[in-house]
């Protein structure tokens, strides 16, 4: 083990760390503008919503998302991964009463293991 790999928190890391967060906002920067572009060319491509969505999440910028994840919805109403998510958001912004009904309709859907464990992770029936 290195001198380096015993100090996480020198000089060497920190630049390390910073260099890995501005490659990150690059892509995720570069992502985005390729889904504007989708998008622009394919108004009713829901899982470019659903990607962006992500994208803006990543950039903390929920508000955007979850008008992403409105949009996957309405385009396609019977697919579970944007309700799940949307779950996410709203439990995170405090809206359980939301967070609880996209739930219940990914659910109602038929999401998968994966789906359920993250919804179960939100402690929704906590109340």
């Amino acid at each position: 083990m290195s001198e380096r790999d015993r100090n996480p928190g020198d000089t060497g890391d920190s630049v390390s760390k910073s260099d890995d967060l501005a490659r990150q906002f690059q892509n995720a920067l570069g992502a985005l503008r390729d889904l504007d572009e989708a998008l622009r060319l394919e108004p009713g491509f829901a899982e470019a919503y659903f990607n962006r969505s992500l994208v803006r999440l990543k950039r903390e910028e929920p508000s955007e998302a979850f008008d992403d994840l409105a949009q996957a919805i309405r385009l396609r109403p019977s697919w579970t991964a944007p309700y799940v998510l949307r779950a996410q958001v709203r439990a995170q912004r405090r809206d359980r009463k939301g967070a609880r009904e996209d739930a219940r309709r990914a659910l109602d859907l038929g999401a998968g293991p994966q789906d359920r464990r993250e919804l179960d992770a939100l402690h929704l029936d906590d109340e």
